[in-house]
């Protein structure tokens, strides 16, 4: 996963000062970035995918992103 913090924040929908903050240990996670970065470590290329697909279609949301992430790599119940 070779995202700029502003990318990462992007996908997160959070701001870049606060990936800063993580990446220091000022702050933890928490909600659903953290859900999301629970999911990065099991996967990294989940991210990787969220990115690219905001790239591609900014109006998508991240919610149908991730369904239609986790239908292509089976993770959906």
């Amino acid at each position: 996963m070779k995202l700029s913090q502003a990318v990462f924040a992007g996908v997160l929908n959070v701001s870049p000062s606060l990936v800063r903050a993580w990446e220091r240990g000022a702050r933890q996670p928490e909600g659903a970035p953290q859900r999301l970065l629970q999911v990065a470590e099991f996967d990294p290329g989940f991210i990787d995918c969220l990115a690219i697909t905001r790239e591609k279609r900014p109006r998508l949301s991240v919610a149908k992103k991730a369904t239609s992430y986790a239908k292509k790599r089976r993770f959906a119940r």
